[in-house]
């Protein structure tokens, strides 16, 4: 079971940005940290990201790539330029010809925040999309944190 936070949802079903491939855009809403000084408090904490319910396609006739970041600013309009850059997903593609490619209710991405060591966390997290080689025409998803992932195995004990 996951036990998901509305504090800690960047998005619900929200539409990705239309704009141009190669442009990195601000989605959904950002998290406050002063209300949250250790994310986690000792325990892992997991970014998701799944498909909304529209699925997500490309340009027309086109395949397209999509990344997401995890990044932070001293503002909650993290600027996409000067913003710092916590973690940058793999590429999910997309193809306007076979629209369920990217299905609704797909799990894209699952993975444990970097610890703020290296790259502390400043006040406001949130999550910038990258269209990579194509506009998105349609898609939504819904981006938050979790402590309790579902991509987890458990296996028996082996003894």
């Amino acid at each position: 079971m996951t036990i998901i936070d509305d504090n800690l949802m960047f998005c619900s079903d929200v539409s990705l940005n239309t704009g141009a491939a190669g442009t990195v855009y601000l989605i959904g809403s950002q998290i406050d940290s002063r209300t949250i000084r250790d994310y986690g408090n000792g325990q892992p904490v997991y970014l998701f990201i799944d498909v909304g319910s529209e699925g997500i396609k490309a340009a027309t006739d086109a395949t397209g790539t999509l990344q997401f970041i995890l990044a932070s600013d001293n503002s909650a309009a993290i600027d996409v330029s000067t913003g710092t850059r916590h973690y940058l997903t793999p590429t999910y593609g997309t193809s306007n010809a076979d629209p369920s490619t990217i299905p609704a209710g797909t799990r894209l991405f699952e993975c444990a925040i970097p610890s703020d060591g290296a790259k502390p966390y400043e006040q406001f997290l949130g999550i910038l999309q990258v269209p990579v080689t194509r506009a998105i025409t349609a898609g939504k998803v819904n981006i938050g944190l979790t402590l309790s992932p579902t991509s987890q195995r458990y296996y028996p004990n082996g003894i």
